[in-house]
């Protein structure tokens, strides 16, 4: 069998493992925005095992190897903590993305492959509170905004601007139906919407990253940059 045959089966494999990750993830995290660590633990004892098999297909030393893994970790913590820090990811997330390269094999990963992985999450990130906006702006939500800082007229527009891509009005009397880690509560202030006939109060979303995390690494499939 030869190496183009080799790479080609054990990337089929591995991205189809990583599939079945991400659908376990997918669940907990659009069900209760976490993932539990036992899933976490199995699926790193799984990458483990595939990291022996990616030594001995692709590599003659295994300090080498273990020199490539080591750094390609590194870097992908080093983004991860940037992200943490910021805000913009929890600890799920930044796990998440070192079991992705940790099974991703070596042979088809550079710099450049982790720095593009990382701006398209970013860009679907922002995507994400971008089309919150829009829903503010559009739907009946935009009413109770108009009120919101009818109220609060002191308010500036960068901040008008941030409070509609990143929160949402929820009607009081449903706010048992969301889970605290899909909505964080901002206000006990009230806002009647005569539109929807609901008080509604201000809560900021927090929405499901991992589905970020998945279009960032198959849009590097799809751009060909990690195979």
């Amino acid at each position: 069998m030869t190496f183009i045959d080799m790479t080609y089966i054990f990337l089929s494999f591995s991205f189809i493992l990583l599939n079945g990750f991400f659908l376990i993830f997918l669940y907990f995290d659009l069900t209760y925005r976490r993932v539990p660590i036992k899933f976490f633990k199995y699926s790193y004892v799984t990458a483990f095992i595939l990291n022996i098999f990616e030594y001995l297909f692709f590599f003659k030393k295994i300090a080498f190897f273990l020199f490539l893994k080591a750094l390609i970790l590194m870097i992908v913590l080093f983004f991860s903590l940037i992200l943490f820090f910021l805000k913009i990811v929890g600890g799920s997330d930044g796990k998440l993305f070192i079991l992705i390269f940790i099974i991703h094999p070596i042979v088809l990963l550079n710099l450049f492959t982790i720095f593009i992985f990382f701006l398209a999450f970013s860009l679907f990130f922002i995507l994400i509170f971008i089309i919150n906006g829009v829903s503010n702006n559009i739907f009946k939500d935009n009413y109770t905004f108009l009120l919101f800082f009818n109220f609060h007229s002191k308010i500036s527009i960068l901040k008008k601007v941030y409070l509609k891509l990143f929160y949402k009005f929820l009607n009081y009397s449903e706010l048992c139906d969301y889970r605290e880690r899909k909505y964080l509560l901002k206000s006990l202030g009230l806002i009647f919407n005569i539109r929807k006939n609901r008080f509604q109060t201000l809560c900021q979303i927090r929405p499901p990253l991992i589905i970020a995390i998945i279009l960032a690494y198959y849009t590097l499939i799809y751009l060909k940059i990690a195979i």
